[in-house]
């Protein structure tokens, strides 16, 4: 080496060497770039994404299901000890069974038939007949059976009747449905349904009846006065059979030997009631009804006479008012007939005697006392 290379050499140890400040922070050469900055934080990132993906797959392995997605036995729930697979190698149904099990819709209910009583053929209905307690059994016994008028069937049943004792049978009758019921004086009898079927073609009923009972009660006038030979009329609610009856001269009615059940009231002539018809239920032994009052009426006097002048007996008299009020009476011996309660109005008169003489009249019935009117018949 030479002097001066060696100089040189001396020099360049000797100065100090001066760095650019950002040379030495970043340790490059010159001024520092900012990609280069950009570079090597994302040459220090990459750990750190390649740790989170690491983590990602670990979980994923650890928590994946048995099957692939969508499988029939991702779906299955977890269950101790096996689930699909574990079902299926025991013999189970297979997920895809159970699935279309699933899938299947549901059955519609499907309604059973009533088997209905069979009416082909004959039969017989035996019985017995008790009295209630304290009681004496009427003999002879009229038993009758007919049509139920409450069991299906009775299109089949025929009418029959046996009169005898207290034991009764009714032979050959076509299978059906019916009623029998007992007749006897002063007694009650409910009708008892019963049903001869082929598969009952004889059945046996035990029937009791009891004694009647009575029913009563008070009819009074507007001004407080008893309703004297009113007309009252108890007839069955669902039937025809009736009961007819009338007043005391203090207003007292009274039915006997009334058979229990259901009926309706009527006081007054016969298509003309004075009040309201009531309903009523009646039960042995007695039924006392409440006390009636009328509106406001009036009684007349008819005289029943022939072209001279005198009395005529046994004449019967009737007669009609507009718009309401009805007359009914029979003169006595003596020719007088007695016509009460009557509704204020012109009634129309007409007189029949047993000879077949005949008259008319027309009156005026006011609500005062002493009415009297005269009648002839010729």
């Amino acid at each position: 080496m030479d002097g001066r290379s060696a100089e040189s050499v001396a020099g360049a140890v000797s100065r100090p060497h001066r760095l650019h400040p950002l040379r030495a922070c970043g340790g490059g050469t010159g001024p520092l770039d900012p990609r280069d900055s950009r570079r090597r934080r994302g040459r220090a990132g990459w750990p750190a994404a390649a740790a989170a993906l690491v983590v990602a797959l670990l979980l994923w392995v650890a928590l994946r299901p048995s099957a692939g997605p969508g499988s029939p036995a991702a779906l299955e729930p977890a269950h101790p000890g096996g689930g699909a697979a574990a079902e299926a190698a025991a013999g189970g149904p297979s997920p895809g069974e159970r699935l279309a099990e699933l899938s299947d819709p549901p059955r519609p209910y499907e309604r059973t038939r009533p088997v209905l009583p069979g009416y082909d053929g004959r039969g017989s209905l035996r019985g017995l007949v008790q009295a209630s307690a304290g009681a004496v059994l009427p003999l002879p016994l009229r038993v009758h059976v007919g049509p139920s008028t409450s069991l299906s069937g009775s299109e089949h049943a025929e009418r029959r009747t046996l009169e005898g004792g207290p034991e009764f049978e009714f032979a050959d009758l076509p299978l059906g449905g019916y009623d029998v019921w007992i007749e006897a004086p002063g007694m009650n009898s409910p009708r008892t349904p019963v049903r001869l079927t082929e598969a009952a073609p004889s059945p046996f009923v035990v029937l009791r009846i009891s004694p009647m009972g009575g029913l009563d009660g008070f009819v009074l006038r507007a001004d407080g006065a008893p309703a004297e030979d009113l007309r009252v009329e108890l007839r069955e609610r669902d039937g025809d059979a009736r009961l007819v009856t009338r007043t005391r001269p203090d207003g007292h009615y009274v039915f006997e030997r009334v058979p229990d059940g259901e009926y309706r009231i009527r006081f007054g002539p016969e298509g003309q009631p004075l009040v309201p018809e009531r309903e009523l239920a009646f039960q042995a032994p007695t039924l006392q009804f409440p006390v009636v009052e009328l509106p406001p009426t009036a009684d007349v006097l008819l005289h029943t006479v022939d072209a001279a002048g005198a009395p005529v007996g046994g004449v019967r008299v009737t007669g009609f008012a507009r718009p309401a009020g009805r007359l009914a009476a029979e003169s006595d011996g003596a020719g007088n007939a007695w016509a009460r309660n009557l509704l204020p109005g012109r009634y129309r008169l007409a007189a029949t005697a047993s000879d077949g003489r005949s008259g008319n009249l027309t009156i005026e019935v006011e609500l005062e006392g002493g009415q009297e009117f005269w009648i002839a018949v010729r």
